[in-house]
């Protein structure tokens, strides 16, 4: 359970001004989350091994390599 402190936090972090044409920000403001929830860790990668995990993926999806270029 947080306290009322942790909840006015959270709530400041999702507050955006009322634009001044009446837009209604509802649907956007449901769908925002705390950087908390989505901040993720900061990993190095090698272009190598990126291009080797795209094209793994690519090959599961369309089950050949005729839609992969390996020219790239």
């Amino acid at each position: 359970v947080q306290d009322l402190g942790a909840i006015t936090k959270s709530v400041r972090q999702v507050t955006l001004p009322m634009p001044d044409d009446g837009t209604d920000l509802s649907l956007l403001m449901s769908m925002l989350r705390p950087q908390e929830e989505v901040q993720e860790r900061d990993e190095p990668w090698e272009f190598v091994n990126l291009k080797t995990e795209i094209y793994e993926i690519v090959s599961n999806l369309y089950g050949s390599n005729d839609y992969i270029n390996d020219d790239l």
